[in-house]
Formats: structure tokens, sequence, C-alpha cells
């Protein structure tokens, strides 16, 4: 297991593309949401709108 400090807010999921691709994958992209975005409201949007786009995308395989 991958160990991180990351936890997301209740009702958030991490994507099924993407967690289909492993812990390694979901843990990378909470890690960019939660660094790379510096202001909290714009770091939230984007979480909701990559669910959004990413949960109608069928997993690979």
């Amino acid at each position: 297991m991958i160990g991180t400090n990351l936890v997301l807010p209740a009702g958030v999921a991490t994507p099924p593309l993407v967690a289909s691709a492993g812990e390694r994958a979901s843990v990378r992209l909470l890690e960019y949401f939660a660094s790379a975005i510096r202001n909290p409201r714009t770091r939230r949007a984007y979480a909701w709108a990559t669910g959004d786009f990413s949960g109608g995308a069928p997993a690979p395989g």
C-alpha cells in the first residue's frame, strides 16, 4: 500500500478510470489536486469536474 495523508471529502471517489489503473494512479491524481492547485475552491471544482468527466468513460480492458 502506498502511504499518503490525502483524504477524499465525503461523497467524492477516485474516478473508476483512474481507480482501475491501480493505487499509484489514484494517489498521483489526488496528489495533483492537493498540491498543484493552491486555491482550495478551484481544486474542489476541478476534482468534481474530473469525476464527472471520467465517470462516464469506460474502464480500460
